[in-house]
């Protein structure tokens, strides 16, 4: 997923998203100008889009949804809005992005092993074994 400029990679739904900065590689249109003067706020699945679309539409700000088959076969839905709504745009896509990870983190169990906290960014220590760094403490332990 990207927002803004971000990627967002998802470890598994359970443990939130991390965000990443974009890459020329890894880059969709993200803040690239569109024809039409329409800019890319986002990207994702094509079945993620619907809740950013509806959170726009609902602060008035108007957009255009495209669905693009990716090489893998995979749909995305690219969220467009004209170059003049673009910052206020990503203002909104970050905090509904923001309010997710927020619900996904009250719902996990795990908890930080010195402070006890929820506040935990995930990680791999060799793409193998999935680590934990904890928000409040910077304690960092293998999950």
């Amino acid at each position: 997923m990207e927002i803004c400029g971000s990627v967002f990679i998802s470890l598994d739904e359970s443990r939130g998203w991390k965000s990443q900065p974009r890459t020329a590689a890894g880059a969709l249109y993200s803040g690239i100008m569109m024809r039409g003067g329409m800019k890319c706020v986002a990207s994702f699945e094509a079945k993620a889009a619907c809740g950013l679309a509806e959170r726009l539409q609902t602060e008035a700000i108007p957009i255009e949804v495209r669905t693009v088959t990716q090489d893998s076969g995979l749909d995305f839905s690219e969220i467009l809005v004209e170059d003049s709504y673009y910052e206020r745009a990503c203002d909104v896509a970050e905090t509904w992005e923001a309010e997710r990870v927020a619900e996904v983190e009250s719902r996990v169990k795990r908890r930080c092993p010195k402070c006890g906290s929820q506040h935990l960014a995930y990680d791999w220590l060799d793409n193998l074994t999935p680590s934990a760094k904890c928000k409040d403490c910077g304690h960092e332990f293998v999950i």
